[in-house]
């Protein structure tokens, strides 16, 4: 698959594909697989969905347990070996970070790699014990890695279709 193929297959699917190595064309032609941000409803989410709903995320209060997750899906035309999430959270005190596996369940993020035959799909999930200095207005990312180590992309440029983000408000102890 050529980039003008991948760019047209990316305007089919509303933009939103992670193809091969995160989207990097120097080997999405040679992995086949395509993993895509579902919506709640089990549709392929557009690129406007990715920025609001794909991220599904429990009530946030300081000192609590929050839990997150998105669901994925592999409509490219081979299995991804190596597919993980890592989850970020932008507060008003520090920009976008990856949430801390020590105060996470599991306790990693990125979370465990695992595969995704082709038309299948999975829901990536953690918890994390909100901090008291998370409180106020805030911002969780995920992001789409299929390789190892990721390249270390930006999770909050939501012009990458590996990424989604989520508004959320962080309520006091």
């Amino acid at each position: 698959m050529d980039r003008k193929d991948l760019l047209s297959r990316r305007r089919l699917l509303g933009g939103v594909a992670a193809t091969g190595l995160m989207g990097l064309s120097r080997n999405a032609a040679a992995s086949g697989f395509n993993i895509v941000f579902l919506d709640p409803h089990g549709n392929v989410a557009t690129e406007g969905e990715r920025q609001t709903n794909v991220i599904t995320c429990s009530a946030l209060r300081a000192g609590t347990l929050g839990s997150f997750s998105v669901t994925l899906l592999n409509n490219g035309t081979s299995g991804c070996s190596l597919l993980t999430v890592q989850f970020f959270l932008k507060t008003q005190a520090h920009a976008a970070q990856p949430l801390p596996g020590g105060l996470c369940i599991p306790a990693s993020n990125p979370l465990a790699p695992t595969t995704l035959a082709v038309n299948a799909q999975t829901t990536m999930s953690i918890q994390y014990t909100v901090q008291s200095a998370d409180v106020g207005g805030s911002v969780v990312y995920a992001q789409i890695q299929t390789v190892s180590p990721p390249p270390g992309l930006d999770p909050t440029d939501m012009s990458q279709a590996y990424n989604a983000e989520h508004t959320v408000v962080i309520l006091p102890a």
